[in-house]
């Protein structure tokens, strides 16, 4: 098998898009990508043709093509990998002709792991990446206000009837203090390969600047989709593997992510989405300790 630890990216463009058109220029670019890598696309593994298993003399591929995108993941990935930490190797990256990015990484093999009966390793492992310096070119998620928590999340919510002027406030203050932490932005089983070996491999980040308290809640919501009824037991179980972290913050990032649940519930019309807001308001604002008095 070829080995090559990157190829050179192919022709840069930052032209704003629409997201009609970002949709349209991601699509259009696999072709053209799968090209310059020598590769032949094996699988569909998005649901979309925007991300795709392929074979290449660089060994077995996922390659994507991306819509939203400053370039995080594959920073966050190197910086990860430079440190030993079990994250897919980077083949390569860059942006195609019309301007779309690409990616291109090793494919794993294996399975989503259960992620309550590995949580203390996953934890550990969280914790590994969160001490990895932050490469000066991974930003903060909000640069461009376009977070899917104060975008995408607060309008479906609107747009199905749902109040959201609390909401609106809590996770504004919630996103106006990003901290400067590399953080993986999320974490969830699909996002997390068990090895055929027993390894916990970590994939598709984000990649952004942020507080690591945004990855733990991610974790403990991952663990148990309830966890916000039982916050302080597992603020402590996460204490013991991960080390000391801000309960407070953890709490409203829990509040953040039920806030997201609740609008993809409401797109869906699959659980009630009432009960959900309530307990993300509540978290939001008034933080751990006093939500769990």
């Amino acid at each position: 098998m070829r080995r090559h630890a990157d190829l050179d990216p192919l022709l840069p463009s930052h032209s704003p898009l629409s997201q009609e058109d970002r949709e349209a220029r991601a699509t259009a670019a696999l072709p053209q990508v799968l090209h310059h890598l020598g590769a032949r696309s094996t699988e569909i593994l998005s649901g979309t043709n925007k991300v795709v298993a392929a074979h290449s003399p660089y060994g077995d591929l996922v390659v994507k093509a991306m819509v939203h995108t400053d370039g995080g993941e594959a920073q966050a990935l190197r910086a990860w990998a430079a440190a030993r930490l079990p994250v897919p190797d980077v083949v390569a990256s860059g942006r195609a002709p019309n301007g779309a990015a690409y990616l291109a990484t090793r494919r794993i093999s294996g399975i989503s792991p259960d992620v309550g009966d590995r949580f203390e390793e996953i934890a550990s492992t969280l914790h590994r990446m969160h001490a990895t310096p932050p490469p000066h070119d991974v930003a903060h998620p909000c640069v461009d206000g376009t977070d899917v928590l104060s975008g995408w999340a607060l309008r479906t919510l609107a747009d199905h009837g749902h109040p959201t002027g609390r909401l609106r406030t809590g996770i504004g203050r919630l996103l106006a203090d990003p901290g400067d932490t590399l953080v993986h932005g999320d974490i969830k089983a699909s996002n997390l390969i068990e090895t055929p070996t027993g390894e916990i491999v970590v994939i598709d980040p984000h990649g952004l600047r942020d507080h690591p308290e945004r990855d733990l809640a991610r974790l403990l919501l991952a663990a148990s989709p309830d966890c916000d009824r039982d916050l302080g037991f597992l603020s402590r179980r996460l204490r013991a593997c991960y080390g000391p972290h801000d309960r407070d913050r953890l709490a409203r990032w829990v509040g953040g992510y039920l806030t997201l649940r609740a609008a993809l519930a409401a797109w869906q019309d699959r659980e009630p989405v009432r009960p959900l807001l309530a307990r993300a308001d509540k978290l939001l604002h008034v933080g751990a300790r006093r939500a769990a008095a």
